[in-house]
């Protein structure tokens, strides 16, 4: 049994955007970046996960603060249901921190259907990376904007600006994920 896991594991491993590299060279935070969002825009959950390293964290307004199993099912969730969203995801750009060699910075948007309401979602996303792998992703985008969007023409202009609108998203995101990972074990 053990040696399934560790073929699936070299597998995985072979099969993704960054195979082929001595060991001793790690992959710039530009290549590991690219290679996550490539992996998302075309909904690879198995290369994706393989990305990440095993305490993964991710950030964003909707989820605050997600790490390893949970904030990898986020994504699996995503690439799960991306039937019903019709979700789309275009990589813009990425680049490298000025600062830090560890951290990429990149453009993307999210093209897909929240409770049947169009959400077009442009993302600045700081990835920090260990070892050749994303350990940290910290998303930035208009929270009022995607609210607008996701909760319609009707709701969104309304409950956008109010701070309840955030909170209450945020215990709603955490619910389904919660939800989507009960009924859809890995």
């Amino acid at each position: 049994m053990q040696f399934l896991a560790f073929a699936s594991l070299f597998s995985l491993a072979l099969a993704s955007p960054l195979a082929g590299r001595d060991a001793s060279t790690s992959a710039s935070a530009v290549d590991v970046a690219t290679a996550f969002v490539t992996a998302y825009s075309n909904m690879d959950y198995p290369t994706l996960a393989a990305l990440t390293t095993p305490d993964f964290t991710f950030q964003d307004a909707a989820y605050p603060n997600i790490t390893g199993e949970t904030a990898r099912g986020m994504y699996r969730w995503f690439i799960h249901d991306k039937a019903k969203t019709k979700m789309i995801v275009t990589l813009h750009n990425v680049t490298a921190s000025p600062t830090d060699p560890n951290v990429a910075i990149a453009s993307f948007t999210d093209d897909y259907y929240f409770n049947g309401n169009h959400v077009l979602n442009n993302i600045t996303s700081t990835m920090t990376v260990s070892n050749g792998l994303l350990a940290l992703e910290q998303d930035s985008y208009s929270f009022s904007a995607w609210a607008e969007q996701a909760l319609g023409p009707l709701v969104g202009p309304l409950a956008a600006p109010l701070d309840v609108t955030k909170t209450l998203i945020q215990m709603t995101a955490k619910i389904e994920l919660d939800t989507f990972m009960l009924f859809n074990p890995e």
